[in-house]
């Protein structure tokens, strides 16, 4: 039978193992983003926080989102949040994000996993404008939207199992396994 991990000892953990790479020379930590799942010690569903956290508790890792699940996150407040925590850890934050693969977790939150790889290129649009810092509109199938957001660039990994929404997006394409992943500056490379 399944267990439910003991969450109330994630943040010790993400604490102990970030304080350990610091000091070993790591240049970043990785975390993934996983709602009522369990893939190792994924306690802390929002890893924004975590990581804001995390940098508060260091002075030079990095932290990265690997990967923000975007078709669950309302993309101007993802672009307004990541932006706010890059800022306040000093620029210490990488950005992966992803389209999603586990439909219990859309179906935890009542969302339709089939309209996933639209909501995330329209995610992807959306974020491209809103760190631009301009006021933007914006008419999709998912979302409408007028805005502004401060511009804040830093480096992403976007990755999907969609290899159309991996070209559409315009950037360098690796493949692996089943997987297909993009690296870009999300504030400077999406029109």
């Amino acid at each position: 039978p399944a267990t439910t991990p003991d969450c109330t000892m994630g943040p010790a953990i993400a604490h102990d193992l970030a304080q350990h790479m610091e000091a070993q020379g790591y240049d970043i930590l990785w975390l993934a983003e996983h709602h009522f799942q369990r893939e190792g010690y994924e306690c802390i569903p929002n890893v924004l926080l975590l990581s804001l956290w995390l940098a508060q508790q260091t002075t030079q890792l990095r932290f990265g989102c690997a990967f923000n699940v975007l078709p669950m996150w309302h993309p101007l407040r993802l672009a307004e949040d990541l932006s706010v925590v890059d800022n306040i850890s000093g620029g210490r934050i990488e950005i992966g994000l992803g389209q999603g693969y586990r439909p219990a977790e859309f179906e935890s939150f009542g969302w339709n996993y089939k309209t996933r790889t639209r909501a995330f290129e329209e995610s992807l649009d959306i974020l491209g404008l809103a760190w631009r810092g301009e006021r933007f509109d914006y008419e999709g199938e998912m979302a409408v939207i007028i805005g502004k957001v401060v511009t804040c660039s830093f480096g992403a990994f976007v990755g999907g199992n969609d290899t159309r929404t991996s070209l559409r997006v315009g950037m360098g394409l690796a493949q692996i396994g089943e997987f297909s992943f993009i690296i870009a500056t999300l504030g400077l490379q999406l029109n």
